[in-house]
C-alpha cells in the first residue's frame, strides 16, 4: 500500500485532492507503528515524495514528515539530506500568519533538529532562528504556538 501511495504522489503531482489523501494515507499507515511499514516507506522514498507536495499540502506533509522522523535518527538524517529542513523553514516563512501551518512546521522542524547537529546547522543557515523570533512576535497572542516556537528556538541556541 505504501508504494502505491508514494506512486500516487508522483503520478498525480499538482492534483491537490490526491496529494492530500495520499499524505493522510501515509500518516494512517505509519501511525500503526509497524516497523515493516516504516521500512517500506523508506524504501519507497516517502520522505522525498512528501517534500515534493509540501508547498500545497503544508499541514499533512509536515505531520507525515514529523511522524516518520520522530523515532528514527536515520530518517532525520535522510530527511535533512533531502532538503526537509530548508523546506520547513521556507514553509514557515511563506505562512508566517497561518498559526496551524506554523505549529505543524514547528513540530516537524523540532523533530528534525533534535539530536542531529547537521540538521540544526541547516536550520540556522536557512535563517530559522530569526524567523522563529519574528513568528513569536507575529503570534504573541497564541500561547500554545508561542510555547512551541520557544521550545524550537531553545533547541537552536
Amino acid at each position: 500500500a505504501i508504494e502505491a501511495v508514494v506512486a500516487a504522489l508522483h503520478g498525480h503531482q499538482g492534483n491537490e485532492a490526491v496529494e492530500n489523501h495520499a499524505c493522510e494515507a501515509l500518516l494512517f499507515i505509519l501511525s500503526s507503528g509497524n516497523a515493516a511499514s516504516f521500512t517500506r516507506a523508506e524504501n519507497a522514498c516517502a520522505i522525498e515524495a512528501v517534500l515534493m507536495v509540501m508547498p500545497t499540502q503544508v499541514i499533512p506533509a509536515c505531520m507525515v514528515l514529523g511522524y516518520f522522523c520522530k523515532h528514527s535518527a536515520k530518517n532525520r538524517a535522510r530527511a535533512g539530506e533531502a532538503g526537509a529542513v530548508e523546506a520547513l523553514v521556507a514553509t514557515q516563512r511563506k505562512h508566517i500568519g497561518n498559526a496551524p501551518a506554523q505549529a505543524n512546521a514547528c513540530v516537524a522542524l523540532h523533530i528534525l533538529i533534535n539530536g542531529n547537529a547537521k540538521n540544526k546547522a541547516r536550520a540556522l543557515q536557512a535563517g530559522a532562528k530569526e524567523l522563529v523570533q519574528d513568528t513569536i512576535k507575529a503570534h504573541s497572542g497564541d500561547k500554545g504556538l508561542v510555547e512551541e516556537l520557544r521550545a524550537l528556538l531553545h533547541y537552536m541556541i
